[in-house]
């Protein structure tokens, strides 16, 4: 009787495992999903002073799908040595194509970024939406001590038709400061 009740003991808690396992993969964001954009690039920048301020703009995010998106969450993956990260990430939406006539830029000067930028979190990219969202990630250019940092991409927690995803993108970046790009020719 005693070895009917500890068998029985171990059946109940070996299935509370299991369903407890399984709860939590089904509430475990999906990789990947509609979210598209640049991948597998990256660029060597060595045209700004130490310390300055800079705006890194060549990560987009679109959308391939039938469900509207919302952006909850981004991670900034720096590399070793990384860089520092100015405040929270914006974004420029599908209007600037019209508005200013182009696309994405690389790199440019100062931060915060200017007029028409929004918080990334929170933002929407429509249904089908193939000119979606340019990312904008405020980074401080190393001292010439440090001489080198890097971006390895960025990893997106999003929402579309009900479901979570998460999804990361590599579009890397290395910077040096301007007149001592000696670390930078390594990568480069």
């Amino acid at each position: 009787m005693k070895r009917r009740v500890v068998i029985g003991c171990v059946c109940g808690a070996l299935l509370v495992a299991v369903t407890a396992w399984l709860v939590a993969v089904a509430q475990r964001p999906q990789q990947g999903g509609p979210l598209g954009g640049g991948d597998e690039a990256g660029i060597v920048v060595d045209a700004f002073y130490a310390d300055s301020a800079i705006t890194y703009g060549l990560q987009n995010l679109t959308n391939s799908g039938p469900d509207e998106i919302l952006i909850e969450d981004i991670e900034i993956l720096l590399g070793d040595p990384g860089l520092k990260i100015l405040g929270d990430v914006w974004a420029y939406g599908p209007s600037r194509v019209e508005r200013e006539g182009f696309n994405l830029f690389d790199v440019r000067e100062g931060w915060p970024p200017g007029d028409h930028a929004a918080p990334l979190v929170g933002s929407t990219i429509a249904p089908s939406d193939h000119i979606g969202l340019e990312l904008l990630i405020g980074l401080r250019v190393p001292s010439v001590d440090e001489g080198i940092g890097t971006l390895e991409g960025v990893s997106v927690a999003y929402t579309a038709g009900g479901t979570e995803y998460v999804k990361t993108f590599h579009v890397a970046m290395t910077i040096c400061p301007r007149g001592h790009a000696g670390k930078c020719d390594e990568v480069g």
